[in-house]
């Protein structure tokens, strides 16, 4: 791995974060892979039948075909079971609807929503859902709740998403966390939530909270996690602190 500043340094992925700065570039692999996803620790990238952290380190070995990145690895979903690392087990069941956190996994049947299957969150009517670090976001009509229960924001949006700390409200071209402390006003192209905020894309630059520029350039993908913002470019998995 790499850090593009004016010296190039090279090293492993927590050294290098630990010594970055906003502007500053990490590459984090170059090379051939099948499908990737953001970790806490990088990212994971699958080559053949392996998952590898920052496409070094196994997490765990098969051809299962529905996974995802965890706090603590990779989940893996086989039939009805939910397995960490493909070993430890973190919900085993049916379901209508289930959606990862960084804890487990909230699982929805009919009107009813819990953590892993045993810790209650909420029960009731919803029009949209999503989590977020203490449970879930549930939207009722212009109404945002923590849990479906204690209101975070009630008025209205233009589009909505959620937020380590709750939602970000989009009015116009004005963007607001939990409705009211406002985040960003200005032109976008794009836009996505990051836990300092939310990154905006104008042409090929991407800001954070539209001022700080993270990334210029083109770019096939980009996620974000609170680390910062990880770009895909061909075969190049990049990094963008937001520290």
């Amino acid at each position: 791995m790499e850090l593009i500043r004016k010296t190039v340094k090279a090293g492993d992925f927590k050294h290098l974060f630990k010594i970055s700065h906003k502007g500053d570039i990490i590459v984090i692999y170059d090379g051939t892979w099948r499908e990737w996803r953001v970790h806490p620790e990088g990212i994971v990238v699958r080559i053949n039948g392996s998952f590898l952290l920052n496409a070094l380190y196994p997490l765990y070995t098969g051809e299962d075909k529905h996974w995802w990145s965890h706090e603590k690895g990779i989940v893996i979903k086989k039939e009805d079971e939910f397995l960490l690392n493909g070993k430890s087990l973190l919900y085993k069941g049916s379901c209508d609807e289930w959606k990862l956190h960084e804890k487990g996994v909230v699982i929805r049947k009919k009107d009813k929503f819990s953590l892993n299957g045993e810790v209650w969150l909420y029960r009731g009517d919803y029009d949209e859902w999503q989590t977020f670090l203490l449970g879930i976001i549930v939207r009722k009509g212009n109404q945002f709740f923590i849990n479906g229960n204690n209101l975070i924001y009630k008025g209205e949006y233009d589009e909505w998403s959620g937020h380590r700390h709750g939602i970000i409200v989009r009015k116009g071209n004005q963007f607001f966390l939990n409705g009211w402390v406002l985040v960003y006003e200005g032109e976008y192209d794009g836009w996505i939530t990051q836990d300092e905020g939310i990154i905006i894309k104008k042409k090929d630059c991407l800001f954070l909270n539209g001022e700080t520029l993270l990334y210029e350039g083109d770019f096939d993908e980009v996620q974000t996690s609170s680390l910062g913002l990880f770009i895909r470019k061909g075969n190049r998995f990049m990094l963008a602190p937001c520290k």
